[in-house]
């Protein structure tokens, strides 16, 4: 063969189907282990790895023109031979001994279906194994109230739950077997689940210990009325129902319920703001915290703050070393007065800049926009 023409080589072997014969090897090595070895369902599943092999070997070399043949349907399609077919057997033994057979094939019928760890190997399979599982969890709410997994031990004995776990084991596309590759899967599924909820306990801690003010006296006996008020600022923004209300504007909306809570909960806004902490850091920790920022964010920067006597702030200077957005800052050290920033020190230390040969871009309220936009 001449040198030009190597590339009908390579068109050979495009299109091939190693990738499902490995699929299927790898089907039938996690479905080895649910069988004592020397079994009848193990020798079988033994003889058929050892095709897929074979298969495997041949696909590579289709290239040079072998022929490949189908795996037989049988391991693949669901086996029910016709009613007609045994019908028409005389041989009442011969009838069952077709239907063992069919029923033998069933069982180590591999489908679709694929081991448990390839839900991260394939982003489709992962799909399909969650629409199943939730569809699945509201059959299982039906029967028992809750989803599979917190079914209680008491009930596993049932005929009704064994039911519905032989129906889940037929109809899940992932085989959740244990064998090596799954029991990696599961363990770094559980190792990595607990490294997630350590440090989401961690991060949710660090976040409560910074934006909750100890030094305030906060009266918890007023949750019941802070989480009602919360209630209120769900049902508004779930129900989109600012069109119908008096307000124009969430914001809005947001300030009368501040002054609701002021003058009916507490009147000290890190009060509130220590309540609402509570509420979103502790009762529902997985809930978006929007309520806390939204109608109490002035009382949270209060309590972050505390009694510090000054905070570094990042000024806009041309000649400073922070670069964003295409301007220039540096980091200030500004006096607190009465809790919040003391305006006038900042006007002073945009005095004390050196400006010389320094060409300024500023328009007469770039004070106002750039410098003066601190609402504490």
């Amino acid at each position: 063969m001449k040198h030009k023409d190597l590339y009908k080589i390579d068109k050979l072997s495009f299109n091939t189907k190693i990738g499902s014969i490995t699929n299927i090897g790898t089907t039938y090595y996690e479905m080895l282990s649910q069988y004592k070895k020397g079994s009848i369902e193990y020798n079988e599943i033994y003889d058929r790895l050892r095709l897929c092999c074979i298969e495997q070997s041949k696909t590579i070399d289709s290239a040079k023109g072998l022929i490949i043949k189908e795996f037989p349907k049988h391991w693949t399609k669901y086996q029910k031979t016709s009613y007609d077919v045994l019908e028409s057997i005389d041989d009442f033994n011969e009838v069952e001994r077709i239907q063992a057979i069919d029923e033998f094939n069933n069982k180590l019928l591999i489908d679709n279906k694929r081991p448990y760890f390839m839900r991260y190997v394939y982003p489709i399979k992962n799909k399909e194994y969650r629409n199943f599982l939730s569809d699945f969890n509201r059959l299982s709410r039906i029967y028992y109230g809750c989803d599979i997994k917190d079914i209680a031990e008491e009930e596993k004995d049932s005929e009704r739950y064994q039911t519905l776990k032989a129906y889940y084991e037929q109809k899940s596309p992932l085989m959740e077997t244990n064998g090596v590759m799954n029991k990696i899967c599961y363990h770094m599924e559980k190792s990595i689940k607990e490294f997630k909820l350590s440090e989401k306990y961690k991060k949710n801690e660090n976040m409560i210990n910074l934006l909750y003010n100890d030094n305030v006296e906060t009266d918890l006996k007023l949750l019941p009325k802070m989480l009602k008020v919360y209630e209120d600022y769900i049902s508004f923004k779930k129900n989109k129902m600012l069109s119908e209300s008096k307000y124009n504007t969430n914001e809005q909306y947001y300030k009368a319920l501040k002054n609701e809570c002021l003058e009916n909960i507490s009147s000290s806004e890190k009060e509130l703001a220590n309540l609402a902490i509570h509420i979103m850091y502790k009762v529902y920790p997985k809930k978006p915290k929007d309520f806390v920022w939204d109608c109490f964010g002035n009382g949270v920067l209060a309590n972050v703050l505390k009694d510090k006597e000054s905070v570094w702030l990042p000024l806009k200077n041309n000649c400073g070393n922070i670069e964003y957005l295409g301007s220039n800052y540096s980091n200030n050290m500004i006096p607190l007065k009465n809790g919040a920033v003391d305006t006038a020190k900042i006007l002073e230390s945009y005095e004390e800049v050196d400006w010389e040969g320094v060409s300024l871009e500023m328009e007469d309220n770039d004070y106002d926009d750039d410098i003066l936009s601190f609402d504490f």
